[in-house]
């Protein structure tokens, strides 16, 4: 079956959206918990799945691959720093073939059982394969509102406090 077809990318010939045509977007959210569990939320197949309220992977190891919310979202595992680092070249099934985003997530203990996330995600398209515009904004807005702060929260407890770069 060919990788259009059902979703998937070669991530050994991917290419990221530019100029233009991408966005970047930058968030940081304060969490009531340990960096170990906040790492563990955001990789482990039966947190994620819990989380998204829908089928997820995660091979954790670099070079893995990931499939979230039922393969509406795939990538690969390019960093991963136990508790405090997670690196993936991150992609939505409606972008155009071959056309990935990177995402890194770092996590910060204060010490006080506080976990800072910050997260950055370069290269959001602007339209999907079909043309249609706001590929961006739901991006952001997925992770916002299904990941970082109501997903979590259903995991390691409410966020304490959340921030935009925009």
């Amino acid at each position: 079956m060919a990788a259009a077809a059902t979703g998937a990318c070669d991530f050994s010939k991917p290419s990221a959206a530019t100029g233009k045509e991408a966005t970047t977007f930058s968030h940081e959210v304060t969490y009531h918990a340990s960096c170990e569990a906040v790492y563990r939320a955001l990789t482990d197949t039966y947190d994620l799945s819990r989380m998204m309220r829908a089928p997820a992977t995660s091979d954790t190891k670099v070079g893995g691959e990931f499939s979230w919310m039922g393969g509406a979202i795939s990538g690969k595992y390019t960093v991963l720093e136990k508790d405090s680092k997670i690196g993936m070249v991150w992609r939505m099934r409606d972008w155009a073939d071959q056309v990935y985003s990177t995402v890194t997530i770092a996590l910060e203990a204060d010490g006080h059982g506080v976990c800072k996330l910050s997260l950055k995600q370069d290269g959001i398209p602007v339209t999907d394969k079909f043309g249609n515009g706001g590929t961006d904004r739901a991006t952001k807005n997925g992770w916002k509102e299904r990941i970082l702060v109501v997903g979590l929260s259903k995991i390691i407890g409410f966020a304490l406090r959340e921030e935009d770069d925009e």
